[in-house]
């Protein structure tokens, strides 16, 4: 039997209001970490996998398999393993997720590699990384206060972008001193060591973190599917992860090809958009939380579809550089803003299960992305592949602009607001006030984060 809407939206308030400050900032912290350095991994391998793969194999459907696989694994995963981390500790599915990868990691740099194989592997890295991002993001939009979301989510991502920035041109040292060998191997060290993070780190989950559906993934009466924001929201993400997936998989390819650079070159280009990216996130978080988010996200998208397809007209190294940093400065534009949209209107349906249909819907769009592009570039060429994603973000931004409602930033309401640390108090008097007018189980399910 699922709570009323007041019962559920309390009892997320006292959670979140009566956790202490030191708590909130020592499992922010620890995300933060975990994602880093998970990414930071990946980001040393992906960019160049498609130069490997070139030496195994030259058709561009096998080499694009080799990236549907990862993403098709987390399209499967992600939802359910999103709605299941509503329902027992995240923590739990965020140490399993980091297992896999340490473990895959060891096979890459220990055992034979054929292209069978970095297929397998690569669809259980899928169901790994369904465990780890998805979920510690999840996490982070639990212990967030409303009134700073966007700053909160914003500064998170950081994490995921600062270690896309650092990762190209680590591995393109690496590549040019050890091969494809030692980039698995710095892998593989990156992922034990947030394993070592998070087996240490104390979350204080007595129970679901999520609370707020009690055991379902949706309010009564509402689907998820049925909030026209998340409508919105959802095919402008697949527009936008289309676009995004094109860029480190072809990219390399066509810098490769036409200006026929080495490794470090394309680290460099690729770093300097995710520099940008890293440095612009914080103050766009803040953005985010002043201006209609609405706005900053049609603005954002319609730019990056016009620089994407400007991207293969680059004659020279240097203009391949400032296109990618144009790109980057308008979807770091988008980023916040859409996130905070996403969590603010996902958080009764559990915030496990919406960011898993988000990053289902995401991964939908990195799956086709390599599929169509390995097509294009087999039949068409290199260029036409670049035009696709770019009218495709286009239209995804024009499509948000018609479905998302004119008015989605709400004022937050002053009783449930997650306020200053200087109104904690007086926020945390009312929680439990709360707490003694509610079912003594329901509150119970909740304790374990109190002070």
């Amino acid at each position: 039997m699922s709570l009323p809407r007041q019962i559920q939206y309390g009892l997320y308030f006292l959670r979140v209001t009566t956790m202490t400050e030191h708590h909130r900032n020592r499992i922010f912290t620890a995300l933060f970490t975990i994602v880093f350095a998970v990414t930071l991994g990946f980001s040393v391998v992906n960019p160049f996998l498609p130069v490997y793969m070139k030496t195994l194999t030259s058709q561009g459907f096998m080499i694009a398999l080799v990236f549907s696989s990862f993403s098709l694994s987390k399209i499967l995963f992600t939802p359910l393993l999103g709605r299941w981390s509503d329902l027992k500790s995240r923590k739990c599915f965020i140490v399993c997720g980091l297992i896999i990868h340490s473990l895959i990691a060891c096979c890459f740099v220990f055992l034979p590699v054929n292209l069978i194989l970095i297929i397998a592997l690569r669809f259980l890295q899928g169901i790994a990384t369904a465990m780890v991002r998805p979920v510690a993001q999840a996490f982070v939009g639990d212990i967030s206060r409303e009134s700073h979301l966007g700053l909160s989510m914003g500064t998170f991502d950081i994490s995921f972008y600062a270690a896309l920035a650092i990762g190209p041109v680590l591995g393109g040292i690496v590549g040019n001193c050890s091969g494809f060998r030692g980039m698995f191997l710095v892998l593989m060290i990156l992922c034990s060591s947030a394993l070592i993070v998070a087996l240490f780190t104390d979350t204080g989950e007595p129970m679901a973190p999520a609370p707020l559906h009690h055991r379902q993934h949706h309010l009564p009466g509402e689907s998820i599917f049925s909030n026209q924001t998340l409508q919105a929201l959802f095919c402008f993400i697949f527009s936008r992860s289309f676009s995004i997936a094109v860029i480190p998989i072809f990219l390399p390819l066509f810098i490769d090809s036409h200006l026929h650079s080495g490794y470090l070159d394309i680290g460099i280009c690729l770093s300097s958009g995710s520099i940008v990216t890293a440095l612009l996130l914080r103050p766009m978080s803040s953005l985010s939380d002043r201006l209609d988010r609405r706005m900053l996200v049609i603005i954002g998208g319609i730019m990056s579809g016009i620089f994407t397809i400007l991207l293969p007209l680059a004659g020279s190294l240097w203009q391949v550089v400032v296109l990618s940093i144009s790109l980057a400065l308008f979807t770091t534009l988008t980023l916040p803003a859409s996130t905070a949209l996403l969590v603010d209107k996902g958080r009764l349906h559990g915030l496990g299960y919406t960011m898993g249909i988000f990053h289902t819907v995401m991964n939908i769009g990195a799956f086709t992305a390599p599929l169509l592009g390995g097509v294009l570039m087999d039949t068409v060429g290199i260029h036409s592949i670049f035009s696709a994603a770019g009218l495709l973000g286009i239209a995804g931004s024009l499509l948000f602009a018609l479905r998302c409602p004119h008015s989605v930033q709400e004022k937050t309401n002053p009783q449930y607001s997650f306020c200053n640390k200087s109104d904690l108090p007086q926020q945390t008097a009312t929680a439990k006030t709360f707490s003694r007018k509610v079912s003594p189980v329901c509150a119970s399910r909740v304790s374990g984060y109190s002070a």
